[in-house]
């Protein structure tokens, strides 16, 4: 049996490898061993979010995010994840994920956080609700 340790860095080695279906297996066994691991849950959110899984890897970064409330790359995770799922998503739902990103844009200094932030304002402010990722 694999320490939790070993499937957590198998997985991570698989995601920095581009392999994002097959580090989604040694991350959830580990996941399931450790639930209150954040590090493993936000690996694993990554790789969810990759393997373009937006439902499931929403639920791991909200984990992360509810265990450490101040981990603005969680709150950005779950806004990203939660937009990219927003078609199969009830209404409701939009205004959380405004909020993750706003958070997350509001607890970092720096030209890209300030232009999502101003980004997020500027499409809500018209009427539509776009998110796009920023490039530095």
């Amino acid at each position: 049996m694999d320490s939790v340790y070993e499937l957590y860095r198998r997985g991570c080695d698989l995601l920095e490898h581009g392999d994002h279906m097959a580090a989604i297996v040694p991350l959830t066994r580990a996941r399931e061993l450790e639930p209150t691991k954040t590090s493993i849950r936000e690996a694993l959110g990554r790789a969810l979010f990759h393997a373009q899984r937006y439902e499931r890897a929403a639920e791991e970064f909200q984990a992360v995010a509810v265990a450490a409330p101040t981990n603005d790359y969680a709150l950005f995770c779950l806004g990203r994840s939660m937009s990219m799922s927003l078609s199969a998503a009830p209404a409701g739902i939009i205004g959380n994920t405004l909020s993750s990103l706003i958070t997350s844009a509001s607890m970092r200094q720096g030209p890209s956080f300030q232009a999502m932030a101003a980004l997020i304002t500027r499409s809500t402010s018209a009427g539509r609700f776009t998110c796009q990722p920023l490039m530095p």
